[in-house]
């Protein structure tokens, strides 16, 4: 996978790049568009999907990395992939939100995928998906609420959630999390004192040693098991439990069964998002125009059992609980955990905010 780094200021070029780089060996291809901080399980599982495509089909990926999160930065480095010739641009997160309602209307021919995000004019407005753009949004409250509920059903009792930076999707992760845990205590008459859950935000979606000695702390605390949750967080919170015996549940993309710290992860059906869009749009068969909610419904989320390490809490239940909130059988509100406490929704466990 070629990598290219665009400064706004200057757009600085790194020596190398252009050379036997010539403009007919990069048309026609896939571009990914991301903000260094970005790094993390996601933006992997995206850029694996979409090299296997390439690889499948003959072409090439370059990766178009900015030198910050501004609108400006990425809209710099959406015109280079479409100078370079790329007919697929790829971006993540609420960052590309704002560059791509502009993008998208300025180069109509460019098919455009965004996952965990949706063209808006500005942060908090409708969103405008034009023909040319696919938007996948993921329901981090369900497979958050399963990540709760699973942990108390298998036993942990005092539990955390450390997210990264204040956005949508972490903030959605922690709220599910915590009306999982709350469901599942008052199924097993819980008292409100024997479940406790320490919540907070990191600030930064980036892996460093503050994080990871934050998280250690937890676990020296008596933190049973913590679910991470925003970039590299993940990450990190898996060597400190590593190193402390801790215990953690991840999210996004399924950590492989090596790491012994990690329980389960709250995954998101990325792989097959991202290499079907792509077939799309050198197809026939591109489904743009709308914004797409992938959810337990149509297995965009869950819990990866398949590398679970539970200790009780089994397959036969989860499946239960699952088809349970499919059927709305079982509530899992789409609102942030402040407002879930301001609505008395957590009775059976105890939240202490940090």
């Amino acid at each position: 996978m070629k990598r290219r780094i665009w400064k706004l200021a200057g757009i600085l070029l790194l020596a190398g790049l252009l050379a036997g780089c010539k403009k007919d060996e990069a048309a026609d291809h896939i571009a990914l568009i991301m903000e260094p901080s970005q790094e993390g399980y996601m933006t992997n599982a995206i850029a694996q999907a979409a090299q296997q495509y390439a690889d499948d089909n003959g072409l090439t990926v370059t990766e178009y990395t900015t030198a910050n999160d501004t609108a400006d930065d990425y809209m710099v480095a959406v015109q280079e992939a479409a100078k370079d010739g790329a007919s697929v641009v790829i971006g993540y997160g609420e960052e590309f939100e704002e560059p791509l309602f502009t993008m998208q209307k300025k180069y109509k021919k460019i098919k455009f995928l965004i996952l965990d995000g949706a063209p808006r004019k500005e942060a908090g407005k409708k969103a405008k998906v034009r023909k040319n753009t696919r938007a996948v949004v993921y329901d981090e409250v369900q497979s958050g609420f399963l990540a709760g509920y699973a942990a108390v059903m298998d036993g942990y009792r005092s539990l955390g959630f450390l997210g990264g930076q204040k956005q949508k999707n972490v903030m959605y992760y922690g709220s599910g999390f915590v009306q999982g845990a709350e469901y599942a205590a008052s199924q097993l008459k819980l008292k409100e004192n024997e479940v406790t859950v320490r919540y907070d935000y990191l600030e930064t979606n980036e892996i460093s040693p503050s994080v990871m000695a934050r998280a250690g702390q937890w676990y020296e605390d008596g933190c049973e098991l913590i679910f991470a949750a925003g970039g590299a967080i993940p990450t990190a919170v898996i060597k400190a439990a590593e190193a402390t015996g801790g215990k953690v549940i991840a999210s996004d993309v399924a950590q492989t069964s090596k790491q012994q710290a990690v329980v389960t992860t709250a995954e998101k059906n990325v792989t097959d998002v991202v290499y079907n869009a792509i077939g799309g749009a050198y197809g026939d068969s591109f489904d743009g125009g709308k914004e797409e909610i992938m959810d337990l419904s149509n297995e965009g989320v869950g819990l990866s059992m398949e590398q679970s390490a539970f200790q009780s809490f089994t397959a036969d239940e989860y499946n239960k609980i699952v088809s349970q909130i499919v059927e709305k059988e079982v509530e899992v509100k789409k609102e942030y955990v402040s407002a879930i406490n301001e609505e008395g929704g957590v009775a059976h466990l105890t939240l202490n905010f940090e």
